[in-house]
């Protein structure tokens, strides 16, 4: 206030000073403005030094100017704090964070059949580098939703695969393969194919990359053949699906309205044989797409954890792809993992029930496409969500995964979970919810982790018994 006095004392003396001067102005001032003394923080000119009005504005501007800049930085680092404060309170900046620090793992992604079936198999006619609408799985879609790893499913349909036509099986399954290869060798500074699950945090972290491996998609690709089990294996498949669509010989499906090996219920001797082969080399068995009595056994039998690559909780989506609260104690003694899916039929009800009229003929599947996103009822992240939450309460928050099943959806999205771009949105549901990052590292990818880590473990056990205690290295010891 006393600064302020004086600049006012000094603005009349300068106006009486001018008045008395009118003829020319103070000497110094034709060629120093006040604006530009007060903005060096000097005197005019020692011409002007017999008029104090230059020095009383120089000391004010001493006094002023360091509280102004103090005011102004305290200013900003409020605006700082706060912006951080929001950024640390908002789940999807949080899952962002997470993302970067865990891989987030599908375990389920059918980008390379859509590749054959969208593009003829041919990488040349479709450039990943681009967005796309077509398909769910993008770099960029990739980037965006912060992927950490991929399971590249390896899927063949039933029909073509009894009868004369078997042994296409085998051949068709391989394509599927080398398109993935392809994909991983083209597309080099984004996949990196990773060989056990200790590689997949390495590549996440030291060369930034998204790690992949293979599965096989249903047990009619091996055409009822342990040794190309065995080859798919050392071909970097680490999982296989004991059906899909259809039964086997050996195992039964849980689709009701397979035609195929009718009479087969739950799994025979050979398939035992080979969940036996499996946990061998190393393969982990995934028990979706199987019947009720299937799983039931298949639990039992395998010495290794298993997988539910497409399952959510019966209980609240009455789908036969779901698993039913009964099998939720063996799954959790065995150290399975059910990994939720991002396929509408498999969370919502209303959903499960315009699949079951597509898969029984009574509606095409531009019907089904149609009356889906017609529906007036919700399918979106929050359903997702209240299946993970209610497998967290039922059957243990560290035995929960993700899976996308992306560009194998039939045409169907769950709402805000649409492609790889909006997966930070699941893990934001999850921030939200007040799911701790212990908890959230495991869902989006650990649990899995584990659980092939320890079918790795389960193989070194059995294969160091058949050699005596002593295993030769590499993977062709198999």
């Amino acid at each position: 206030l006393s600064c302020a006095n004086r600049m006012s004392e000094t603005s009349e003396e300068m106006m009486v000073d001018m008045s008395d001067q009118s003829a020319s102005p103070p000497l110094g001032l034709e060629e120093h403005s006040l604006d530009d003394s007060l903005i060096h923080g000097s005197a005019l000119s020692k011409a002007a030094a017999p008029h104090s009005a230059p020095k009383k504005n120089s000391l004010c501007y001493d006094i002023f100017m360091p509280i102004l800049v103090v005011a102004l930085f305290a200013g900003g680092l409020v605006t700082i704090l706060v912006a951080n404060n929001w950024r640390a309170n908002d789940p999807t900046e949080i899952a962002k964070i997470y993302h970067e620090k865990h891989p987030f793992i599908d375990g389920k992604n059918q980008l390379p059949y859509a590749i054959k079936a969208i593009y003829k198999g041919d990488l040349k006619s479709v450039n990943l580098n681009e967005e796309h609408t077509a398909i769910a799985t993008d770099i960029p879609g990739v980037r965006k939703g912060k992927l950490g790893g991929v399971v590249w499913s390896s899927y063949m349909p039933c029909g073509i695969i009894y009868g004369n036509e078997g042994p296409a099986a085998v051949e068709r399954t391989l394509y599927q393969m080398d398109i993935i290869y392809d994909i991983i060798r083209k597309y080099y500074t984004t996949f990196k194919i990773a060989s056990d699950p200790a590689e997949v945090p390495e590549i996440f972290s030291n060369d930034k990359l998204v790690s992949s491996v293979i599965s096989i998609e249903g047990g009619h690709q091996i055409h009822d053949d342990l040794s190309v089990l065995r080859m798919f294996r050392k071909l970097g498949a680490i999982s296989m699906s004991l059906t899909h669509e259809c039964s086997t010989a050996w195992a039964e499906t849980e689709n009701p309205y397979n035609t195929q090996y009718t009479t087969v219920k739950g799994i025979t001797d050979f398939g035992v044989s080979v969940i036996a082969e499996m946990n061998r080399i190393g393969m982990m068995v995934d028990l979706s797409h199987t019947s009720v009595a299937a799983m039931t056994l298949g639990l039992q039998v395998s010495q290794a954890p298993v997988l539910f690559s497409l399952s959510g909780a019966k209980a609240l989506c009455d789908s036969p792809l779901n698993v039913p609260d009964s099998l939720f104690d063996p799954i959790a003694k065995k150290g399975g993992v059910v990994m939720v899916p991002l396929f509408p039929p498999a969370i919502c009800g209303w959903a499960a029930t315009l699949f079951d009229q597509y898969r029984a003929g009574l509606i095409t599947q531009t019907n089904l496409v149609q009356q889906y996103d017609e529906s007036t009822q919700s399918c979106g992240i929050e359903e997702v969500f209240q299946h993970i939450d209610y497998l967290k309460t039922k059957l243990g928050v560290s035995r929960i995964g993700i899976s996308s099943n992306f560009d194998a959806n039939l045409g169907l999205a769950i709402k805000d979970l649409e492609n790889t771009s909006k997966l930070i949105n699941l893990t934001a549901r999850l921030v939200k919810a007040g799911y701790s990052e212990n908890d959230i590292t495991g869902i989006i990818g650990g649990n899995f982790l584990k659980a092939w880590a320890v079918a790795e473990q389960v193989s070194e056990e059995i294969l160091l018994e058949e050699l005596g205690g002593q295993r030769p290295t590499g993977i062709f010891t198999l």
